[in-house]
């Protein structure tokens, strides 16, 4: 009695595994005949390299056992606290924050000439719905100012700070190389 799954036989399977099987089995040879080319091309070069140089096994092995504990290393996340990086987090969300506040308020004056007034409702419409968007954006400019500043003036109360960070203090400058360097870590992970 032959088993058939979904128009395929046992036999397929088998065929298929033994061809998997096969594949792999050639890759691994093909890798191990390159390991030997590259032991057999490289083994003088490596040796009058040492001689110039005046190296021994025991150099590589201590420059494989160095790698390794390099490795080690960058593969343990070291400790930071979490409220420090996010306060540098939102000092830059704040200086971000102040800057567009700043360019919105900058503007300070509107000119208006007689030909954008009406007889009996003053402005026009459209210089009046200008007028209204630069409002509005100036508002939530401002809501977001007050947002960061009061995330910034809560991390400083958590961390019991007197005085602000600012981008050229040590403590800043080490959030920051810890939090560049976990934005990098979580870029090639997802690479």
């Amino acid at each position: 009695m032959r088993l058939i799954f979904t128009g395929c036989n046992l036999s397929t399977f088998n065929l298929i595994n033994g061809i998997k099987i096969a594949i792999k089995n050639s890759f691994l040879y093909n890798n191990y005949k390159q390991v030997l080319h590259i032991i057999n091309e490289l083994t003088p070069t490596v040796q009058e390299l040492k001689q110039q140089l005046d190296l021994s096994d025991v150099d590589f092995e201590q420059w494989n056992i160095e790698e390794f504990q390099y490795l080690e290393a960058l593969a343990a996340e070291p400790e930071y606290d979490p409220e420090k990086i996010a306060y540098v987090e939102a000092l830059q969300s704040l200086a971000k924050a102040e800057a567009e506040y700043g360019s919105i308020t900058s503007v300070q004056f509107l000119s208006y000439a007689p030909a954008d007034f009406t007889q009996n409702s003053g402005l026009r419409k459209g210089p009046q719905a200008t007028t209204r968007a630069r409002e509005a954006e100036r508002h939530a400019a401002h809501n977001k100012l007050a947002l960061e500043m009061n995330a910034v003036l809560d991390l400083e109360c958590r961390l019991n700070l007197t005085t602000r960070w600012t981008p050229h203090d040590p403590e800043y400058q080490e959030a920051l190389k810890y939090l560049n360097n976990q934005w990098f870590i979580h870029v090639v992970q997802h690479l």
